[in-house]
């Protein structure tokens, strides 16, 4: 099995409609893609000699939806969203590439979640808002339908769950994990 987990953070906010911000668009696709290609083809030599396996990529819900309102022009959200929808669009293409030799791929597409870089989102949220940083938390928590922001096991069960062999029949899927917060539909 491989989990691949690799990102890199992008936090510019220059505009998406100049060369300015090529350097960190093109760094999202070295930091996410580009990883998740590489380490797929070294596991699927082991994989495919081995008779099947599961290929688990980590996107984020960014690949679904458009963040940060019309014109805005923001990097962040242009970034996240093409680095992981590049790999939600390599892990399908990959799925049916290697099903038949028994090696299932899926996407995990956690919205956000409460690891060790929440709590500078919570401030970063607090000082733009002029709010408190538990006013911070609790909008954050309010932003999901579920009312509580997602934590690393949230993610950690869908990934063991695919990993499972109850999950034998799953491949070429995109799961989000984002408790309801964002209002899309997708097939």
């Amino acid at each position: 099995m491989l989990v691949n987990n690799a990102s890199a953070d992008v936090k510019s906010a220059a505009s998406i409609t100049s060369r300015e911000g090529e350097g960190e668009l093109l760094s999202r696709l070295e930091g996410k893609l580009i990883p998740a290609i590489r380490c797929s083809q070294a596991a699927l030599e082991h994989m495919l000699s081995d008779g099947g396996g599961r290929i688990i990529m980590i996107g984020g819900t960014a690949a679904r939806v458009v963040t940060g309102g019309t014109g805005s022009g923001l990097l962040g959200s242009a970034a996240a969203g093409l680095g992981n929808s590049a790999l939600t669009n390599f892990a399908k293409h990959l799925s049916k590439a290697v099903a038949p030799a028994g090696v299932l791929v899926n996407v995990v597409q956690p919205g956000v979640v409460a690891t060790d870089r929440h709590p500078g989102r919570v401030r970063s949220r607090a000082m733009a808002g002029g709010i408190s940083v538990e006013e911070a938390a609790r909008a954050f928590d309010a932003e999901v339908a579920i009312g509580r922001t997602i934590v690393p096991r949230d993610v950690s069960g869908i990934v063991l769950f695919l990993a499972s062999p109850w999950a034998s029949g799953i491949t070429g899927q995109s799961i989000a994990i984002d408790g309801g917060a964002f209002d899309l539909v997708s097939y």
